[in-house]
């Protein structure tokens, strides 16, 4: 061996980390460790023997076998012995045959379904989860993902399956924590195991809302108008909840769609909660179309302001604040036990 390169003897044809197919009957005087120089060290002992008819290397060329015939097909290395980038068979070129079988092709990457409306993170699992059934085969058979989906698109509150064990045993789950975190040396040791996650595109986006995914107002907990937690909470239900309030301007679903809190405002820029309590799909804030605008032009106007040196600016602006903060000083406080329940766990 020459660097990452194998030297060849002339006269050879080699073919790496394979043997010959009757590898012990054909051993005629093995050297186990012996750490001879290159391959051309036992080239030359197989030369001067006319009854050698190649020769095998392994342990990373530390041990090699002379060979007095060479069987077909050949067959690959034990895992153990096939360590280096030059072990394998040597073959004298007139013991092999015209047709000489060429090794044979690593297995194809297997192909996972990609169920309609969910996205397979392969090996992986949330870092905690929130379950509502699992079920396990054990020997008795085997799941398709196809059908997990299916079972978690009729269930309302199911954001995410599960499917382990090599698609013997699968969970439905009604939320789940990032990051997520690799199975696949333990549970999830199957080709196509691991969490699917529904789809964003799955969400209901009410007419005259836009949905921002696990993202929500920058200061919330000043904006609250209402809050409410119950397990039939949908996006139209509390879509019509804003609407019927005229100082409505966003709503916020959360604990994966088992609670809401009616905004009276947009505070920018807006937070990612997907890792707190927006871990649902279609958690996150829903923004009246009318208010986008209007919140967009008052976050510009606000960084302006913030820019701005004109003292006299920015004394007016603090004792505004003060004099809302003063207004609202009850309501803020009647409003803890929202606050409280904002941040509720899975």
């Amino acid at each position: 061996q020459q660097g990452n390169e194998c030297v060849l003897q002339p006269g050879f044809i080699y073919q790496q980390g394979m043997d010959t197919h009757d590898s012990i009957a054909a051993r005629t005087e093995c050297v186990y460790y012996d750490y001879l120089t290159s391959s051309d060290s036992y080239a030359a002992l197989c030369l001067a023997d006319p009854s050698c008819a190649g020769y095998a290397v392994f342990f990373d060329l530390s041990s090699f076998c002379l060979l007095s015939n060479i069987t077909f097909p050949l067959i690959e290395f034990d895992d153990y012995e096939d360590t280096g980038p030059c072990d394998g068979i040597y073959i004298k070129a007139d013991a092999s045959t015209p047709s000489f079988p060429p090794r044979p092709p690593p297995a194809p990457a297997a192909v996972c379904d990609e169920p309609s409306g969910f996205k397979p993170h392969l090996g992986l699992d949330g870092s905690e989860w929130s379950i509502i059934t699992c079920e396990d085969l054990g020997n008795n058979g085997t799941i398709t993902s196809a059908d997990i989906a299916a079972a978690c698109q009729t269930e309302p509150l199911c954001v995410a399956f599960i499917i382990d064990f090599n698609f013997t045993a699968y969970c439905l789950y009604k939320g789940f924590t990032f990051p997520l975190i690799a199975y696949n040396d333990s549970s999830m040791y199957g080709d196509c195991d691991g969490i699917y996650i529904k789809s964003a595109i799955n969400c209901t986006e009410p007419d005259g809302f836009s949905l921002h995914n696990n993202m929500d107002a920058h200061d919330w907990n000043h904006i609250i108008i209402t809050c409410e937690e119950d397990t039939n909470i949908t996006a139209l239900y509390a879509s019509a909840l804003c609407l019927a309030e005229p100082v409505c301007a966003a709503y916020a679903l959360y604990n994966n769609q088992t609670a809401y809190c009616l905004y009276s405002n947009v505070t920018y820029p807006l937070v990612d909660e997907s890792n707190a309590s927006m871990f649902g799909i279609c958690d996150g804030i829903y923004i009246k179309s009318d208010s986008a605008s209007e919140d967009s032009s008052t976050e510009e106007s606000s960084s302006e302001e913030s820019s701005s040196e004109d003292s006299s600016i920015e004394e007016s602006s603090v004792e505004e604040s003060s004099s809302e903060e003063s207004s609202g000083e009850d309501s803020s406080t009647e409003e803890v036990p929202n606050q409280v329940l904002r941040r509720h766990a899975i």
